[in-house]
């Protein structure tokens, strides 16, 4: 009964032992970053600035138009589709 007990034990440590090496195969340090100062735009054309304020003329916001894209008649009125100076596309209008 001894001689099984030593051997169911030397059986243990031998699986631990293989066991163990699973173990650490997939066991890895933590990463360390470090961090710095960012750049003021690190991907180009990633953050837009921000379009220019209006002007104040006669108490009322005027905008700078850089295009005239199309034009149409809406409800019997002319409108044209206007790209302002410093904004994007999404903010292309029409206007009477």
């Amino acid at each position: 009964m001894k001689r099984v007990q030593e051997e169911a034990k030397a059986a243990l440590v031998k699986a631990k032992n293989n066991m163990a090496h699973y173990y650490d195969y997939h066991w890895t340090p933590a990463l360390v970053y470090k961090l710095r100062d960012s750049p003021e735009d690190p991907i180009p054309s990633c953050c837009p600035k921000p379009p220019p304020p209006p002007v104040l003329v006669n108490d009322e916001k005027e905008y700078e138009v850089e295009e005239i894209l199309d034009s149409r008649i809406f409800q019997e009125k002319l409108q044209l589709k206007v790209k302002w100076k410093g904004y994007g596309i999404e903010d292309i209008s029409w206007k009477p």
